[in-house]
């Protein structure tokens, strides 16, 4: 699943399961139907702790929210990524039509969004209404 950003292509080609629901390597047909899906949702809600570069569970942190590493060992937010810019699966939809919302906490690790309740309350629990 590791998405190196010098070997982008490798991880487009070899990588069975990401490339695939991204849009990435998907049959056209194929990428219509997951986007129609994915675009049914009324809302998505992307949360991540920001601080050291690994949670606990993402590494980095910035991946959770589809920012990935370029090839000069810095990082491109979600906006410059392909799967946002040409709006592949329909994420770029969601985020102009105020559909996504993207949560970052800092310091917060991996285990927190199931074993905190603070910040669930404080975090999760206002999308859910």
């Amino acid at each position: 699943m590791w998405r190196d950003p010098n070997q982008v292509a490798e991880f487009e080609q070899d990588n069975t399961f990401l490339p695939l629901y991204n849009g990435l390597r998907a049959p056209p047909a194929t990428l219509a139907r997951y986007k129609r899906n994915f675009l049914r949702l009324r809302k998505a809600v992307l949360c991540v702790g920001s601080g050291p570069e690994y949670d606990g569970g993402i590494e980095p942190w910035q991946s959770a929210i589809f920012g990935f590493g370029d090839d000069q060992l810095g990082f491109k937010p979600m906006a410059q990524q392909r799967e946002y810019a040409e709006d592949l699966f329909g994420l770029r939809t969601l985020d102009t039509t105020g559909r996504l919302n993207v949560t970052v906490v800092a310091n917060a690790k991996h285990s927190d969004w199931t074993g905190n309740e603070s910040l669930i309350t404080r975090e999760v629990l206002p999308h859910l209404g």
